[in-house]
């Protein structure tokens, strides 16, 4: 932790679940669903919303595997001094600490 007055940066080491791999992978699994006799079947038996939670509960599956891809990035986090402690002077910087900093702008299309 550096701090600097009324400022400080904590930077640590996270590691977590390689969201863009999983992401990655998820996708090309739907593609080939979705052109299957499973999926046709599925929406027979299952219907639209059927299909849909069978999809997420795989990227559910995916993220919580114990084999899944992990990711470990330095980040940092910056902190203001208020009346009452340190604040976060950014809180979207969380989601940095979650995803490991990952751009999921190319994952835009899913």
């Amino acid at each position: 932790v550096t701090v600097d007055g009324d400022s400080a940066t904590a930077t640590l080491d996270v590691t977590n679940v390689d969201i863009e791999k999983v992401m990655t992978s998820w996708a090309s699994d739907v593609s080939a669903y979705v052109t299957s006799q499973e999926a046709i079947d599925d929406y027979n038996n299952l219907g639209e919303n059927g299909m849909m939670q069978k999809m997420l509960q795989q990227l559910t599956d995916a993220l919580g595997a114990s084999d899944a891809p992990t990711k470990t990035s330095s980040m940092s986090i910056d902190f203001t001094k208020g009346d009452d402690g340190w604040d976060l002077s950014d809180a979207s910087q969380l989601s940095n600490l979650v995803f490991v900093g990952a751009d999921l702008s190319g994952l835009g299309n899913l």
